[in-house]
Formats: C-alpha cells, sequence, structure tokens
C-alpha cells in the first residue's frame, strides 16, 4: 500500500514539474543580450531562452536593502563586482521560476542548484567605537 502510494504521488508530482528551456535554444551570453530581452525572459516569456554568464565574467553589482525595518547605505557609490568562476546557466520557462544549470541538460531551483553558507555579526570597533556589521555569503556548485 505505502508503495502504491509513493509511487502515485512520485507520478503526479512528476507531471507538474517545470521544465527547462525549450527546443530549440536561443542561447545568448548575459553581455550580447539587449535589455529588451532580458525583461521578457525576466516575465517568463522566453521559454526558449538560455542565459549564459561565462566563467571570468565580471559584472558590477549594487546591493540595495530599503524597508520600514532596516536600510542599508554606503559612503561609496561604487557598486561590488561580481565574477562567476564557472559556467552557469539561467532561464526563466515560466514568470517567478528561474532555473538553473552548469550544463544545459540538468535544471534547477537556486537552492537545488546552490549550496553554501551564510553569517552576520557586529561588533564595536576598539578603536574607534564605531558598531560595525558584516554579512559574508559563500556559494558553491551542489
Amino acid at each position: 500500500m505505502k508503495t502504491t502510494i509513493l509511487m502515485t504521488l512520485a507520478a503526479c508530482t512528476s507531471i507538474f514539474a517545470i521544465e527547462g528551456p525549450q527546443e530549440p535554444f536561443i542561447e545568448k551570453n548575459i553581455r550580447e543580450l539587449p535589455q529588451s530581452s532580458f525583461f521578457s525572459a525576466m516575465q517568463g516569456q522566453e521559454k526558449n531562452l538560455i542565459v549564459a554568464f561565462s566563467a571570468g565574467d565580471t559584472f558590477p553589482m549594487q546591493f540595495n536593502v530599503s524597508g520600514s525595518l532596516v536600510e542599508l547605505s554606503s559612503q561609496d557609490s561604487r557598486p561590488y563586482s561580481l565574477t562567476f568562476k564557472q559556467d552557469v546557466y539561467v532561464c526563466i520557462p515560466q514568470e517567478n521560476v528561474i532555473l538553473f544549470s552548469a550544463d544545459k541538460k540538468e535544471w534547477k531551483p537556486l537552492m537545488e542548484f546552490i549550496t553554501g553558507s551564510m553569517s552576520a555579526y557586529a561588533y564595536v570597533d576598539k578603536s574607534s567605537g564605531e558598531l560595525i556589521s558584516k554579512i559574508s555569503l559563500h556559494a558553491d556548485k551542489r
């Protein structure tokens, strides 16, 4: 009985599984992608589009935190740099669904594609008396 129930559940969930990009694929490096295509892809309107981030690609990245509880502000207006150490492929087969791949065959949601850790802490700098906070993120391919 348990086996029958598990097999039925597995069959039902596979029917509703989200698929990766549809063939024929259109692959564009993020640097070659027109802004209009990027926005339509983010809305799930480019089901066969694969956006490639190549190993070694470095992009400026701005980080924003705002809300009624906290806000992030910076004295330095320069953005951070994000560098890809491996090729990563991204597709958005439908709105609010982003899938990732390292080989363009197996597609996974972000939390199944990466593993890692995050830490946050705060301390008082003894010399200046200033409160310092630090947030760190470590990410690896799962």
